[in-house]
């Protein structure tokens, strides 16, 4: 019994010592498993806290760019206005010089007609003043005639054929005196009425001149283009490429802010030597090109690179 209970005794003393050992290895799997999983949890935090920190900062310059783009809109928008100022001064200039331009040239003309009226009225005058001595030369000499007419009547009988011969003679003169009075009154008339006549021609014929004259200068200093487009005026400056147009600002005559693009081409694909290409919104139409570059009626449209007429 002894023996085995010995035996017995150092089977189980093997077994606890077995156990010992295998639950010892166990540990230190585990410790070692736990020490890799702490330090991967480690290195993840670490990882976060980078990404974090770099979000942090792609937030930061995220923000930055945007007040930059804020503030550039800003500028771009200010400097938009600008332009917009400068080039509406810049046309209400050119428009106060042209209108300078045509008062000057209307006052200039309204002396020179003011100083051929004076020289006319001066001519009218000098004809009157001219006509009236000989007009009562006449008068006086018909008069004289008269008082002729009388002494020969009381002249003695025997003296009757040769006062008859004188008074023949004298009524002869009287009646050529008369022709020629009323003659010279005629054509003293005619004279007049021509005078007049011409005075009326070659006013006329100035204020026609004039008003041609100031016509050309107005279309020669004007470099606006009026046109009309779905029922509304609107116009661009031909002294300079053309590429927009504008709506008209009538309290200030002259152009106001610009409505889209327009620009002026020759398709080769047509027959149409030039046209006007108006952008309204998402279209592109045809304008025909009338006498003068003024835009006319709508043709067709452009879509793409092609030019499509009107059926």
């Amino acid at each position: 019994m002894d023996k085995v209970f010995e035996t017995t005794n150092i089977i189980f003393q093997d077994c606890i010592l077995k156990l010992r050992n295998d639950c010892s290895k166990i540990e230190k799997e585990h410790n070692k498993i736990i020490s890799e999983k702490d330090n991967k949890i480690a290195d993840l935090v670490k990882l976060n806290d980078k990404l974090i920190s770099e979000l942090n900062e792609k937030d930061k310059m995220l923000l930055q760019r945007d007040k930059t783009i804020h503030d550039y809109s800003i500028q771009i928008e200010t400097l938009s206005q600008q332009k917009t100022e400068e080039e509406n001064s810049a046309n209400k200039v050119s428009m106060y010089k042209a209108q300078d331009k045509v008062v000057n040239e209307l006052i200039r003309d309204k002396k020179l007609l003011e100083e051929k009226v004076k020289y006319h009225e001066n001519q009218v005058k000098e004809l009157k003043d001219y006509q009236a001595p000989n007009v009562k030369e006449i008068i006086e000499e018909v008069n004289e005639v008269k008082t002729d007419e009388v002494k020969v009547n009381e002249v003695k009988t025997d003296e009757v054929k040769t006062d008859e011969v004188k008074v023949n003679e004298v009524k002869t003169d009287e009646v050529k005196t008369d022709e020629v009075k009323t003659d010279e009154v005629k054509v003293d008339e005619v004279k007049t009425d021509e005078v007049k006549v011409d005075e009326v021609k070659v006013d006329d014929d100035e204020v026609k001149v004039n008003d041609e004259d100031e016509d050309e200068d107005e279309d020669e200093d004007n470099p606006y283009i009026i046109f009309e487009y779905n029922g509304t005026e609107y116009g661009f400056d031909s002294s300079v490429k053309i590429e927009k147009y504008y709506e008209i600002d009538e309290e200030n005559n002259t152009l106001g802010k610009a409505v889209s693009s327009l620009k002026l081409v020759k398709p080769k694909s047509l027959d149409i030597k030039e046209v006007f290409i108006l952008h309204d919104k998402k279209k592109k139409y045809m304008l025909e090109c009338l006498e003068g570059y003024i835009p006319g009626k709508i043709i067709g449209e452009k879509k793409g690179n092609d030019y499509i007429l009107n059926k």
